[in-house]
């Protein structure tokens, strides 16, 4: 059974607000840096135990450490361009951890790409929209591109972290250390810019420039709505 935003009438009028305000951004896009947090687990991406089974065998039994074996916040951004920026998030985040990483990384980021108008994505998370948040990001001159509320689903990123999360599925790591080594952050760094790179052109095309250039549309035709 596919999940689903719990979506109220209110939730869904903003989003085909929002994509019928964004329908014709064009270029504006290549201003925009996209951000998220993900969590990576030791024993793999959250719910990720679904399997085809041979009914005539003996079931299979899935593993995992005791207590979860830990996890590792990761915060990162994009641009149009194919640049990326990573973070590891320490503890439980709240504001003023949040505002931490947006000191330390995303404005060197900024201004490390040379895009003078750029925009800060980021989803309605409490501490995105709080005021300590806000206020900051006013204080700095940071112009936040307007989001749909329980819209987390629109951010072209999530294409970014489903292809992250299987490649870490693919080979865990045995600790918290090793999952949180500087080689670690250094490997995610590599396997985003790759998959940009490599792969953006042969497996997943809809990765930045495409889900970019038809994200209004997409977001349309998922209500059924004419463009």
């Amino acid at each position: 059974m596919a999940r689903r935003l719990p979506l109220s009438k209110f939730h869904i009028s903003k989003r085909l607000q929002w994509a019928r305000n964004h329908t014709s951004h064009g270029d504006k896009w290549m201003a925009i840096l996209f951000s998220d947090e993900r969590k990576l687990n030791l024993d793999g991406p959250d719910g990720n135990i679904k399997y085809w089974h041979d009914l005539r065998k003996q079931p299979g039994s899935f593993f995992s450490r005791q207590n979860g074996g830990g996890s590792v916040m990761v915060w990162a951004t994009f641009s149009f361009n194919g640049q990326v920026g990573l973070a590891l998030l320490d503890g439980r985040q709240n504001s003023p951890k949040y505002i931490e990483t947006l000191e330390n990384h995303l404005m060197p980021f900024a201004e490390n790409i040379g895009e003078r108008n750029w925009q800060y994505q980021h989803d309605d998370a409490p501490i995105h929209i709080s005021n300590a948040t806000k206020n900051y990001l006013n204080s700095k001159n940071v112009t936040v591109l307007e989001w749909p509320p329980i819209s987390p689903d629109l951010n072209p990123i999530e294409n970014v972290w489903a292809l992250c999360l299987g490649r870490q599925n693919d080979e865990k790591r045995n600790n918290i250390k090793a999952l949180r080594s500087f080689q670690i952050l250094t490997l995610l760094y590599l396997l985003v810019k790759m998959i940009v790179i490599v792969e953006f052109p042969s497996v997943i095309d809809v990765l930045f420039t495409h889900v970019l250039e038809s994200m209004a549309p997409d977001i349309l035709k998922r209500h059924d709505i004419p463009f």
